[in-house]
């Protein structure tokens, strides 16, 4: 079970990437990579920032598989200008467990 996300080993991987973007080290993590450079997903955050527009700045988002907050991360300079979000993230049960440990805000 080495090789899938049910894994220890990658569930210690990702935590380790999660706490360098959460100590400002990396600018955000993807699959237990860390990403040092600006990098944007433009389609995604598009639609994102135009259904914030057509709701008065607000966003309530469900991300399935978000892991530890990799896409929020990655866009938090635009998304953090919103009125309101709450960005709520559904993971396998160990993940969440870790996420509420270090990084629920």
């Amino acid at each position: 079970m080495k090789d899938n996300y049910k894994s220890a080993e990658i569930l210690d991987r990702v935590k380790h990437a999660s706490l360098k973007v959460k100590s400002g080290k990396a600018l955000f993590e993807r699959d237990a990579r860390c990403f040092y450079d600006k990098s944007y997903r433009y389609p995604i955050l598009s639609n994102l920032l135009s259904i914030a527009n057509n709701n008065d700045g607000e966003l309530n988002i469900l991300d399935f598989g978000g892991s530890l907050g990799s896409f929020y991360n990655q866009h938090k300079v635009y998304l953090d200008k919103l009125k309101k979000i709450q960005w709520n993230i559904v993971e396998q049960e160990h993940y969440v467990k870790l996420g509420i440990q270090h990084f629920q805000e």
